[in-house]
């Protein structure tokens, strides 16, 4: 098991970790972290399917259109392909990673041979609406930083389905007033997998860079 905190991210996994759709990005409060019940076991079957990034902490987020498809490969191995179109270039990109699951609940996130130095938390999930992931890192002696993702089955919910996820972060005592909404415009093919949308959305932006008589290399 890897330690909690992490003085030193390398570059190149930093990379990794905000290509992904658990961005960068938290709330740095006073104290250490708090210790809060997390779900330890998850029923990965009902868990696998499309699942839309609806807000987080996250101020300044570089990327639009985040979502993430989960299914199981060998051995009922948890596995997710991750897509989003960067906002400040505009490119599409889709991740394929794993989900390494520890025996206390908590998971890290793998891309080829580099797994992630983070533990996120799953704080509530109900597997028709919407899931919670949770990361929180003590920066200091006397500070840490909160991570919160909130994704939903649907692009859209209800309000009823928003007020199912703030009440259940309520009940961890988390604030549900700071979260951002992610952005979802322009994003094509939302209801293809994300490897057919990855396809079209390129398709689009190099249609779109043709005509500019510009190229893209992707």
């Amino acid at each position: 098991m890897l330690k909690h905190q992490f003085a030193i991210v390398p570059l190149l996994i930093f990379i990794f970790l905000t290509s992904s759709c658990l961005v960068a990005g938290g709330l740095t409060k006073p104290g250490r972290c708090p210790k809060i019940a997390y779900k330890k076991k998850l029923d990965l079957k009902r868990f696998t399917g499309t699942w839309y990034m609806q807000s987080s902490f996250d101020k300044i987020s570089f990327d639009r259109c985040q979502k993430s498809d989960y299914s199981l490969g060998d051995n009922d191995e948890p596995q997710v392909k991750n897509f989003q179109i960067s906002r400040l270039i505009g490119s599409a990109e889709c991740k394929t990673g794993k989900l390494i699951f520890h025996s206390d609940g908590q998971f890290q996130v793998k891309y080829g041979e580099i797994t992630l130095p983070f533990l996120y938390k799953i704080l509530s999930v109900d597997y028709k609406k919407y899931i919670i992931f949770y990361f929180c890192e003590n920066i200091k002696s006397d500070k840490h930083t909160e991570y919160v993702w909130i994704h939903t089955r649907d692009l859209e919910p209800s309000d009823k389905v928003k007020k199912g996820y703030l009440k259940a972060l309520k009940a961890k005592k988390i604030s549900g007033e700071e979260l951002v909404p992610a952005l979802h415009k322009d994003c094509g093919g939302y209801g293809e997998s994300v490897t057919d949308q990855l396809k079209k959305v390129q398709q689009e932006l190099r249609k779109k860079y043709a005509k500019k008589g510009q190229g893209l290399d992707f």
